[in-house]
């Protein structure tokens, strides 16, 4: 069986985590050139990280990460509305590894 795992994020409704950093806003001067302007906050952020069978998209597991990476972008999409923390790979290879390296289903 093959499987395919997806994230969302899971506050998308109910609100962003708390506050895990500020990040330099900036803006764009010229095409090479970007100015700070300010700054804008990096949330925490919870993901719901569900396994699905590839060929049905039957779901076997779900599981719940709270996004580890709380590196600001170097500059960030334009304009920088929402920054929130994103999952490692080792979070997901933490989870994901059962399945993965364990005995066929």
């Amino acid at each position: 069986m093959e499987l395919v795992s997806c994230a969302e994020p899971i506050d998308e409704d109910t609100g962003l985590g708390e506050e895990a950093a500020r990040c330099p806003k900036y803006s764009r001067v010229t095409v090479f050139e970007r100015r700070r302007t300010g700054e804008v906050t990096l949330y925490r952020t919870r993901y719901l990280v569900r396994l699905l069978e590839a060929r049905t998209g039957r779901e076997v597991r779900r599981f719940e990460i709270t996004g580890a990476d709380e590196v600001c972008p170097l500059y960030g999409p334009e304009p920088a509305v929402l920054y929130r923390s994103g999952i490692l790979p080792s979070q997901y290879r933490a989870v994901l590894a059962p399945y993965v390296e364990g005995p066929a289903f």
